[in-house]
C-alpha cells in the first residue's frame, strides 16, 4: 500500500533529520511547530510515517523531550510492530534517559512478550553506560531468559553498565555455564568490564580458559586483565593459555599477564617460550610487553629478548623487545638497546 503525502513542513524535518543526521546546524533548519507535527505522526496510522517520525525525533535529541510520553506509549505498547518499538525505545533514551519515565518504561518493556524486543531494549540500556543502573536488577532476571539472544543481549548490556553493575557479578558467574556460548562469551567480557576482583569471579574465569569456544576463552583472557588480579588460579590459567592452539587466546593472554606486573614472574619461562617460538607476531609483541611489564625480576629473559630486539623480522616485536630490555634495566639489558638502537638506523639507512 502506498504511504500517503505528508505535509511538506513535516517531509522537510523527516527528509533533513534522516538523510544527513543529528548536527546542530541541521537541527536549526527544522521549521517552526515540525516538533509537534513530529509527535503527532506517532499516531499516524501508516507505519512508515510513524517509524520515520520517531527516527527524527531520536536526531533532534533532548530538544524534543516534549514526545517523551507519545515515545514511551509506542514502545509500551505490544500492538506495535516490534521494529518501531525499538526504535521508540533508542529514541527515549537519546531524548531523555534522566527522565526517570523514561528508565522505568524500559525497565517494564525488559518483561514484555516479544523476544526481539527485551533483547533490543536491554542493549538500549546498555548503551547508557553506569546512567542505567537501576535496570541492573531487570537485567540479572533477563540472564535466566528463555531466548539465548536475550540472555545473550543481557550479559552485554550489564557489561556496557560497567561496574555501576557490580551486584551482577553471582549471576555473570553462573552465566558462564550457560550452554550458549555466544552467552558465555558476553557474560566473561561483562565481568571484565565491571571489574568483577571477587575470589569466586576470577576463579570461573580461569576455568572457561579451556572452553569449547574461543571467543569464550579469548574473552576470559581479556576479563583477567581488565580486573588485574593476580592469584595464583589466574595467573596459572594465563600461563596454560600461552599454550593454546588459537593466537588470538596466546595473545590475550600475553597481554593480560602483562596488566599483572612484576606479580607475574611466575609466567617469565611460559613468556620466553611464546616470544622465542610463536609463529604470531603478535602473541610475540604481547609477550615481549609483558616480560617488559614483570620488570627486573624478569633479567633471566634479557638474552632472548636481546636475540628478539635484533633479529626479530617484525618490527614491532623488535621495538617491544628493546622497550623489555630497557625496563629490565641489567646492564646487558642497557648494552642491548644501544646495540638495537644502531642497528635499527643501518635498517633505515637500507631503506
Amino acid at each position: 500500500m502506498r504511504s500517503r503525502l505528508l505535509p511538506l513542513p513535516l517531509f522537510l524535518s523527516l527528509s533533513i533529520l534522516t538523510s544527513c543526521g543529528p548536527s546542530r546546524t541541521q537541527v536549526q533548519q527544522i521549521p517552526p511547530g515540525s516538533l509537534e507535527r513530529l509527535t503527532q505522526a506517532l499516531k499516524d496510522p501508516d507505519p512508515e510515517v510513524r517509524a520515520n517520525a520517531v527516527t527524527a525525533l531520536s536526531a533532534i535529541g533532548p530538544k524534543a523531550r516534549p514526545a517523551l510520553p507519545s515515545l514511551i506509549r509506542i514502545f509500551e505498547d505490544e500492538k506495535e510492530e516490534s521494529h518501531i518499538r525499538i526504535q521508540a525505545a533508542r529514541a527515549a533514551a537519546a531524548i531523555g534517559v534522566d527522565a526517570r519515565s523514561t528508565m522505568r518504561a524500559l525497565i517494564q518493556t525488559l518483561q514484555g512478550s516479544e523476544e526481539t524486543v527485551r533483547s533490543q531494549t536491554a542493549q538500549t540500556l546498555g548503551r547508557l553506560g553506569s546512567s542505567a543502573a537501576e535496570a541492573v536488577p531487570a537485567l540479572v532476571a533477563l540472564l535466566k531468559d528463555k531466548a539465548p539472544s536475550v540472555r545473550d543481549s543481557a550479559a552485554v548490556a550489564l557489561g556496557g553498565i560497567g561496574p555501576a553493575a557490580s551486584e551482577a557479578v553471582p549471576d555473570l558467574v553462573e552465566a558462564l555455564k550457560d550452554p550458549v556460548p555466544a552467552v558465555r562469551m558476553n557474560a566473561a567480557d561483562a565481568l571484565g568490564k565491571i571489574g568483577a576482583r571477587d575470589p569466586a569471579a576470577v576463579a570461573a574465569l580461569a576455568q572457561v580458559l579451556t572452553d569449547s569456544s574461543v571467543f569464550v576463552r579469548m574473552n576470559a583472557a581479556d576479563a583477567l586483565g581488565k580486573i588485574r588480579q593476580p592469584e595464583e588460579a589466574a595467573l596459572d590459567g594465563l600461563i596454560r593459555a600461552l599454550r593454546d592452539s588459537d593466537g588470538r587466546v596466546r595473545s590475550n593472554a600475553a597481554a593480560a599477564i602483562a596488566q599483572m606486573g612484576p606479580s607475574a614472574q611466575k609466567a617469565v619461562p611460559a613468556l620466553l617460550e611464546a616470544l622465542k617460538k610463536g609463529e604470531n607476531s603478535s602473541v610475540r609483541v604481547r609477550a615481549a610487553e609483558a616480560l617488559g611489564a614483570v620488570g627486573p625480576s624478569a633479567k633471566e629473559a634479557v638474552p632472548v629478548l636481546l636475540t628478539a630486539a635484533l633479529e626479530d623480522p617484525d618490527k614491532w616485536v623488535r621495538s617491544r623487545s628493546a622497550q623489555a630490555l630497557e625496563r629490565i634495566g641489567t646492564k646487558e639489558a642497557q648494552e642491548g638497546v644501544k646495540r638495537y638502537q644502531k642497528k635499527e638506523i643501518r635498517r633505515s639507512q637500507k631503506r
